[in-house]
């Protein structure tokens, strides 16, 4: 099983390096002409599958690796650990350009711990970008599909509850890797160092804490009547479909703002010379593709059950987004700091009449943000008027 799973990963690899390659150009670069080049994870993901499918028929135990997950993640975190030191390292004779904005603090303990180099990579194989999606993922479904046979070998079939935890979380992966091009927008790309922060999650955390619901009704099995899955069904395919339609549509606008599907959308001009979507899908709640991501994860975890942890996790993720983006761009600060509710529609809408007090304090979601003082001026623009940088 072990050399399995060694395998899948090595296959990850192979497909990145000898694949017929795709190069994307990316916001990730902190100086033009920087260029990501790797092969479809989507492909990765079915030649792992059927590398997997062909083990089963030979009689590989895939149920096995069930008994093998906490000695697993033991591993996957000290490779993690190893990793990261060994970027640290690198990142010791990487040139000024190179550096993450965050990561470049002087503090080693802090910066092994949030990656002092942004895209560290050795040619053109960058390994930020293959550990975004591809190990974890792969990982996280494998996990999956083992906990599936497993339980079908303990109790004659798999439960309802575990096919549709098995097929929603297919569908999430899947969709990821297919618009594998659209995490070079990302936040983890253009501005986090790859240190142990993104180095643990993507190995570690991805692939042993996102497969709870499957490990969950392995053990403690839940009846669900037919009526209460079509309910999670439909649930999952709302999610889903705002979470990609958002997505989408704020990949389409980083990647080119003249696109014809973007181009009449309301942006804020910020002082960075960057403009922020204000309309779509982004003018109706602050974090769309956070709120579709919500409401997958309930449809994944009403069938165990319970769903408070995965809304404590995502809004945790929410405010940590609040603060990145507020550090950069203090006019959508200006814009959204007044107002109380994050995922509820029309929040992101300002009006003189909801303007709130006039200046916008220290984040009380980011205790360690100082927010520098934001009072509108007299002739602070409404929600129909055109915005200036400030």
């Amino acid at each position: 099983m072990k050399s399995v799973i060694s395998l899948g990963f090595e296959l990850c690899v192979c497909v990145c390096v000898c694949a017929r390659a795709r190069v994307f150009g990316g916001e990730g670069a902190r100086s033009p002409g920087l260029t990501l080049c790797c092969g479809p994870g989507f492909q990765a993901l079915v030649l792992t599958a059927l590398l997997v499918g062909l083990g089963v028929l030979v009689g590989l135990p895939l149920g096995a690796l069930t008994e093998m997950l906490l000695p697993l993640a033991f591993v996957a975190t000290l490779t993690a650990f190893v990793f990261s030191l060994l970027l640290y390292l690198k990142a010791l004779i990487a040139p000024a350009s190179a550096l993450a904005p965050g990561g470049n603090s002087g503090n080693p303990i802090y910066d092994f711990f949030l990656g002092r180099e942004l895209n560290p990579r050795i040619g053109s194989f960058d390994f930020k970008y293959f550990c975004e999606l591809r190990p974890g993922l792969i990982a996280w479904v494998l996990i999956n599909l083992a906990l599936l046979v497993q339980e079908a070998e303990l109790r004659g079939s798999p439960s309802l509850a575990m096919w549709l935890v098995n097929g929603f979380q297919l569908l999430y992966v899947g969709d990821a890797l297919w618009h594998e091009e659209a995490v070079l927008t990302t936040m983890d790309i253009t501005h986090d160092g790859f240190g142990f922060m993104l180095a643990f999650g993507d190995l570690v955390w991805v692939p042993f804490t996102y497969s709870l619901q499957a490990q969950f009704l392995l053990y403690h099995p839940q009846p669900l009547e037919l009526p209460m899955a079509s309910a999670l069904c439909l649930m999952n395919a709302v999610g889903f479909y705002i979470f990609r339609a958002a997505n989408s549509q704020k990949n389409t606008f980083r990647k080119n703002p003249s696109d014809p599907r973007v181009a009449d959308l309301e942006t804020i001009p910020t002082a960075t010379g960057r403009q922020l979507l204000v309309s779509g899908w982004w003018g109706m709640v602050r974090h769309p593709n956070y709120l579709g991501d919500l409401i997958m994860a309930l449809a994944w975890s009403l069938p165990c059950g319970e769903w408070l942890g995965l809304v404590q996790g995502g809004a945790a993720r929410v405010w940590h987004r609040d603060g990145l983006v507020a550090t950069g761009y203090p006019v959508w600060v200006w814009r959204t700091g007044a107002l109380q509710w994050r995922q509820q529609p029309g929040n992101r809408r300002w009006t003189r009449d909801v303007a709130g007090p006039t200046s916008v304090p220290a984040s009380p979601h980011w205790p360690l943000l100082q927010l520098p003082d934001l009072s509108p001026s007299p002739d602070a623009p409404t929600s129909h008027q055109v915005y200036k940088p400030l």
